[in-house]
């Protein structure tokens, strides 16, 4: 970039195809790379108008464990205009190089790979055009790879996952104030599980592939915890981009909440409100199972039921089946009403008996060695979700 920069400082800025090269008039703001324009909020130069450095979703790291941040990979979401047009700013020692670009290829999203699905992702190259457009107005995330000189822009419709009627599916929320603020009302949260937030049903986005298999730098879609403190019945949620899972910091916070997500120039605002309990649930009538490929797939036909039997003095209620082979490799997650609205996978601290057997892949259950177990044992705690897997041979 640097060279780019200098290039266009000795005139040569039409052959690298920079649009415009000037001192930096309105906001004194640091070296780095800012969105402006009509179309966006911000129509000069401005500190708020900066992308941040994000993390590559493609490296593999340990469990819980966050990607790390690549110095080369910036994103920022903010509204635009149709019709309107911006552009991508970089500024270097007080002059500030702003870029529009040429189209090189769309991405109509499919949810294979984890891509958001159905909402259509413009890649550019910026090196040629004064500015950008966008078709639609609304909430866009815009992505800078500046060492593969590769621009990505994508409108965001958000939802959350992991809660609600399709569970880690995606539910919609309902978006107002120009796209601004996004809303989602009536959904129970439990005491246990946990939650995100993202747009389109994605997690993240192909940069230099929209192939997984070929792909090296990927962007999240999605935000994670943070943390969440409350007051009262009202939820402050801090969220980062790709962060681990939600959790409700007490029991005594499960019940029906209202999720609200507000953009501002600073970031984005996000509170949940309780607005009901949950209703009481009877042990006896809950439809539980094992699914996965060490029962034969993860199919329904696959399910394998697990059988109330009865419930303890401390609330536990016992699901069982017995004499149960799980092939060596096979995975395995327990869930609910046969669907994946509510389901738990592996939990070091959940998992009982012939723990040696068990390892985290993914959030599922895998099997180490090929075993026959007399009783595969599911205990929950439906009012406060804890709950026990236990394997005995």
């Amino acid at each position: 970039m640097k060279k780019i920069l200098t290039m266009a400082l000795v005139g040569a800025a039409l052959i690298m195809g920079i649009t415009s090269c000037e001192r930096t008039k309105d906001e004194k703001v640091e070296d780095g790379v800012y969105l402006v324009g009509e179309a966006s909020p911000w129509s000069n130069l401005a500190h708020k108008a900066a992308f941040w450095v994000t993390r590559n979703e493609r490296v593999e790291v340990e469990a819980g464990e966050l990607k790390p941040l690549r110095s080369t990979l910036k994103e920022i979401y903010a509204p635009l205009q149709k019709g309107k047009s911006f552009q991508i700013a970089v500024v270097e020692g007080g002059n500030a190089v702003k870029y529009g670009g040429t189209l090189v290829m769309t991405y109509q999203g499919s949810g294979s790979d984890d891509h958001p699905v159905g909402i259509k992702a413009y890649y550019y190259t910026p090196n040629e055009g004064s500015s950008f457009t966008v078709e639609e107005d609304g909430m866009y995330h815009i992505v800078y790879e500046t060492s593969l000189n590769k621009i990505i822009i994508c409108k965001a419709n958000w939802g959350i996952r992991g809660v609600g009627p399709a569970g880690w599916g995606f539910n919609e929320m309902e978006p107002s104030n120009g796209d601004k603020t996004w809303t989602i009302t009536d959904i129970e949260v439990p005491a246990s599980g946990g939650w995100k937030f993202s747009y389109d049903g994605g997690w993240k986005l192909g940069v230099d592939d929209t192939v997984w298999t070929d792909c090296t730098v990927s962007v999240g879609t999605n935000y994670g915890a943070g943390s969440i403190v409350f007051s009262g019945d009202v939820g402050k949620v801090n969220i980062i981009p790709c962060g681990a899972d939600f959790a409700l910091p007490e029991a005594a916070n499960k019940g029906i909440y209202t999720f609200v997500m507000e953009w501002t120039e600073d970031g984005w605002n996000v509170n949940m409100t309780k607005t009901g309990d949950i209703a009481g649930i009877d042990p006896a009538t809950q439809v539980l199972s094992l699914i996965g490929s060490a029962v034969g797939g993860w199919d329904v036909a696959n399910d394998v039921d697990l059988v109330y039997q009865s419930t303890d003095a401390a609330g536990f209620a016992s699901y069982q089946t017995t004499n149960l082979n799980l092939p060596e490799g096979g995975e395995l997650k327990v869930r609910k009403d046969k669907d994946w609205a509510t389901s738990w996978g592996y939990s070091a601290a959940n998992i009982t008996g012939d723990v040696e057997n068990f390892v985290d892949n993914g959030g599922n259950i895998k099997v180490v060695a090929g075993k026959t177990y007399a009783t595969i044992t599911f205990k929950m705690n439906w009012d406060t979700d804890a709950w026990e897997l236990n394997f005995t041979e």
